[in-house]
């Protein structure tokens, strides 16, 4: 298990300039537990357009966080963690921001939390039952932003033959 770092520079250049960026990436990791990434994008022109979301400058800073455990009698488990903070232009449009009642708030600034959990059962050897569970958190700056989601779902493996596999999958949500 040993250390990764990575670096990309790309410049996007359109016919229309009002696309025209940069983009950075940065990642550090060590092995398969814990990685940290950061982002930037920054437009040329950041005044043209700015209402639509994919022309909008942003950063991020991200870290994650895997980690597998053996539990018992079933096959690895895994835990993943990830905190990411973000900061964006300000992107809503004067229609937006008067029915959702939002004040103009130049840099939105996002906290987001995910927390997952999956653990696969071996039944016999032809079937494999494997639940996840997981949670998602935003907060920041613009309260229009604020969610939080749950989620789970069930996956059931069965093999049939060699190299051969079914798989059946119930999920749930809740917003």
């Amino acid at each position: 298990m040993g250390g990764q770092l990575s670096y990309r520079l790309q410049r996007h250049s359109r016919v229309d300039p009002v696309f025209d960026r940069w983009e950075q990436m940065l990642s550090l990791g060590w092995g398969n537990i814990l990685k940290y990434t950061y982002k930037l994008k920054q437009f040329d022109d950041s005044m043209t357009r700015r209402e639509d979301f994919q022309l909008v400058s942003f950063y991020q800073h991200q870290f994650n966080f895997h980690l597998r455990l053996k539990l018992w009698q079933m096959l690895l488990a895994r835990l993943s963690y990830q905190l990411a903070f973000q900061g964006y232009e300000d992107n809503l449009n004067v229609l937006v921001r008067s029915v959702a009642e939002l004040k103009k708030a130049g840099t939105r600034l996002d906290q987001h939390h995910q927390l997952s959990f999956r653990v696969p059962y071996l039944v016999t050897n032809q079937l494999i039952i494997q639940p996840e569970v997981a949670y998602q958190r935003n907060r920041g700056n613009v309260p229009f932003y604020h969610f939080s989601i749950s989620k789970g779902r069930l996956v059931t493996f069965y093999r049939f033959q060699e190299k051969r596999l079914v798989q059946l999958m119930t999920a749930w949500r809740k917003l």
